[in-house]
């Protein structure tokens, strides 16, 4: 029984013994070989926005800051999530100058809806775009368009991407779009890019601009009413041209510029040389 105790403690210290010595070697190794880290990575890393989307170009926010502080300048290094304000902090911690850019927004490139391509096949497999495009062209009569699984959606981590079930196409949430590029690489037809937010006028008056996206624009023009409310207060002494065909798109403006000045009446001899170079055809005389 002595010796059973004896064989079992021996045991255990012989065990340790080794597991001090390895570690006392890691110790020594470790110490010896340390590599020295630039403590601003830290500071960097602190003030990314954590998301490790990939967007700037590296694996992850601890990249992206030991690639800004091994980094010259800040010109090839920005960070599509945070924007300017977290570049202007780590320019602030580097000591270099930032060079603000416009935002970016997620354009997807395809209206092809369910009612202006029907199907013309049923797709029965794994619901992932990238499956789908190696399969075949699509369930439409477009092989060009959207496939319509959600891959972009399912690629998106701010909630940015929605599909649209009326439509079957993804719909880009402006407000929430950080322009984190991965909805880019996630679509199999190269359908979604990036653009700068298109600055259009309000529909009312000339106020302030508003931000809007060529998509959402180019929906909205193409349901413009057709009775549009033209501008009707043209001052007697304005100066213009007399329109001498009627303006379909302002059917209530050709009785209020009747009095606009007809280049054409005052100078007869200039389309009589055959000078006139406009859409109108015809003399004066024919016009009159």
């Amino acid at each position: 029984m002595i010796a059973s105790v004896n064989t079992l403690v021996w045991t255990v210290v012989i065990i340790t013994g080794i597991g001090l010595l390895l570690a006392l070697a890691l110790f020594l190794v470790a110490r010896r070989f340390r590599v020295e880290e630039d403590p601003r990575i830290d500071h960097v890393e602190h003030v990314m926005p954590g998301a490790n989307c990939g967007g700037c170009g590296f694996a992850g926010c601890r990249a992206f800051a030991q690639a800004a502080v091994a980094a010259e300048n800040l010109e090839d290094v920005y960070c599509p999530v945070g924007g300017n304000d977290v570049m202007k902090q780590v320019a602030a911690i580097l000591g270099h100058e930032v060079v603000e850019k416009a935002p970016m927004v997620a354009v997807v490139r395809c209206n092809g809806s369910c009612a202006a391509r029907p199907k013309t096949s049923v797709y029965d497999g794994m619901a992932s775009c990238r499956v789908k495009a190696a399969l075949y062209p699509g369930d439409t009569g477009c092989a060009y368009g959207c496939l319509g699984c959600g891959d972009c959606v399912a690629a998106c981590r701010f909630g940015a991407l929605s599909m649209d079930p009326e439509t079957g196409l993804p719909v880009v949430d402006e407000t929430k779009c950080t322009a984190c590029g991965a909805c880019v690489k996630a679509c199999p037809k190269t359908l979604i890019e990036l653009r700068p937010p298109v600055r259009v006028l309000p529909e009312q008056g000339q106020g302030a601009f508003r931000e809007e996206s060529l998509r959402r624009r180019l929906h909205r023009l193409r349901h413009l009413p057709e009775d549009l409310p033209a501008r009707r207060h043209y001052g007697d002494g304005q100066r213009g041209v007399y329109r001498s065909r009627p303006v379909q798109a302002m059917p209530g403006v050709r009785g209020d510029v009747s009095h606009r000045r007809d280049p054409w009446r005052e100078f007869p001899q200039a389309a009589g040389q055959g000078g006139r170079k406009g859409p109108y055809p015809g003399t004066p005389a024919e016009r009159a």
